[in-house]
């Protein structure tokens, strides 16, 4: 059997793995992603919406609307991501895809500008529903009160959510 996620994965070659390692690099701006061009077995796949950069077999990256970002799965990187918890009434829109709106957000973790990748993750166990794009800063995301404050990229469920199962 199986399983819906899976796809064809495609080897990439060395200078394609520099280029997807400088867009990683530039994505998450000093933060550590761990990984070189030295690195063994790297391979794409694609899905409807995404492309998934599996190295060395596991799924740590997604690129979405030309954006790369870690995937769920890459606690590695995204504990080293701000964060946006939201409260479980929340929870089930972030899944389903809907950007993160002011009212459930319960805390702002870290501190970011616009723009730059945050983690939303649930406030009861702290797991990670979806990685986004800030709207806002955290500083004024702390006192905003209604409006969305974060650009849901990837998320629990989706295509390349699928895939890295």
């Amino acid at each position: 059997m199986v399983k819906s996620g899976t796809s064809r994965r495609l080897a990439v070659n060395k200078k394609t793995v520099k280029q997807i390692l400088e867009r990683i690099a530039e994505a998450l701006g000093g933060i550590q992603h761990g990984l070189s061009s030295k690195m063994g077995r790297v391979e794409v796949a694609r899905t409807r919406k995404s492309n998934v950069f599996f190295f060395d077999g596991k799924p740590l990256f997604i690129e979405r609307r030309s954006r790369i970002v870690p995937s769920l799965i890459n606690e590695g990187v995204l504990s080293q991501l701000p964060a946006i918890v939201v409260d479980q009434g929340a929870v089930p829109f972030v899944c389903n895809g809907a950007d993160v709106m002011a009212p459930g957000v319960r805390r702002v973790e870290g501190k970011f500008l616009m723009g730059q990748l945050v983690v939303v993750r649930e406030e009861r166990f702290h797991r990670a529903l979806a990685v986004g794009s800030a709207l806002a800063g955290s500083d004024e995301m702390r006192t905003r009160s209604e409006g969305k404050v974060a650009e849901n990229i990837h998320f629990v469920g989706d295509d390349a959510w699928q895939e890295c199962l």
